[in-house]
């Protein structure tokens, strides 16, 4: 997840809890602060509509749950609840087990023209950058 979505995802839990909303270049701050000496080089998105480039840093599930733990009472436990439930769910049966083995294996055969043709373009000796 992206520090643009967490922080989506924090703004949306503080309007519910009647608290301001965070901009991104103050979210950054505290999330550099938070996870200092584990995150790599700002990146930045540009908007294709238009509008400001958004710094961002990719960030783990459970630096997204640190990050989250700054916030008021209130914001923290639906910051909480909503990035629980974006956990991927974990196979309890071998019947699960099987079905997603058998899920992912068709969207990987379901890819496969996308990736190929990708590879090709990667692959081109005579572009120049």
């Amino acid at each position: 997840m992206t520090s643009l979505e967490l922080r989506e995802i924090v703004n949306e839990a503080r309007k519910m809890a009647g608290e301001s909303v965070v901009e991104n270049s103050h979210f950054l701050k505290r999330v550099e602060d938070e996870l200092e000496g584990e995150l790599g080089i700002r990146k930045v998105f540009v908007n294709p509509n238009g509008g400001r480039p958004a710094e961002y840093h990719d960030l783990t599930l459970k630096q997204c749950m640190l990050v989250g733990m700054r916030e008021s009472k209130a914001v923290r436990r639906s910051v909480s609840d909503k990035l629980e439930s974006l956990k991927p769910a974990v196979p309890e049966t071998f019947a699960e087990a099987l079905q997603l083995a058998a899920d992912q294996a068709k969207k990987i055969e379901m890819d496969a023209p996308k990736v190929n043709y990708f590879d090709k373009v990667v692959e081109r000796d005579t572009l120049l950058n």
